[in-house]
């Protein structure tokens, strides 16, 4: 069910501050009126999205013996308006939205070989050690290699653990 851009508004600052009602009231301000406010809090009421809910501000005994609490009326949210919240809210760790970029699958830029032509000779000569190393599983030679590439080419050490160094020549 898709909600207003006001309930949406309320159901983002309910889930940021557990607000009393004067606060939202605060809050909204000048944005709508009470009696608008309080049918966007009565429409998310009853979808379940938030629900009215005391907490306990502060507790002592006085000198006479007696407990003495102080609670408030506050809004939380409810599994629904979390899960609202949830599927609404743009995922940003998602790699669906990037284009023409080696990480797009689809991408155009993507290179399954290494073109070592345009390198100098002491990468490229690297890259010829660090391949022999991997083929003798020599794990000080590829360290050794893998580092020299790296601090002469970031580019260069991020494409190789990319691809898997495939080396054209």
């Amino acid at each position: 069910m898709q909600i207003t851009d006001y309930e949406e508004s309320l159901l983002r600052f309910v889930e940021s501050d557990t607000p009393t009602e004067s606060d939202i009231l605060n809050e909204f301000e000048g944005v709508l009126i009470k009696g608008q406010l309080k049918s966007v809090i009565r429409a998310l009421k009853d979808r379940r999205y938030i629900k009215p809910q005391k907490i306990l501000i502060s507790s002592f005994t006085s000198s006479d013996g007696t407990d003495v609490t102080s609670t408030a009326d506050v809004y939380a949210l409810t599994p629904l308006g979390k899960n609202y919240l949830a599927n609404t809210t743009p995922n940003f760790t998602s790699f669906s939205n990037i284009n023409n970029s080696n990480i797009a699958s689809n991408s155009s830029n993507v290179k399954q070989k290494i073109d070592i032509s345009g390198l100098p000779q002491d990468l490229t000569d690297k890259l010829a050690e660090l391949e022999a190393a991997v083929k003798s599983k020599d794990s000080n030679a590829i360290k050794n290699a893998f580092t020299y590439i790296l601090d002469k080419s970031v580019d260069l050490a991020v494409q190789v653990l990319a691809t898997g160094l495939f080396i054209s020549k």
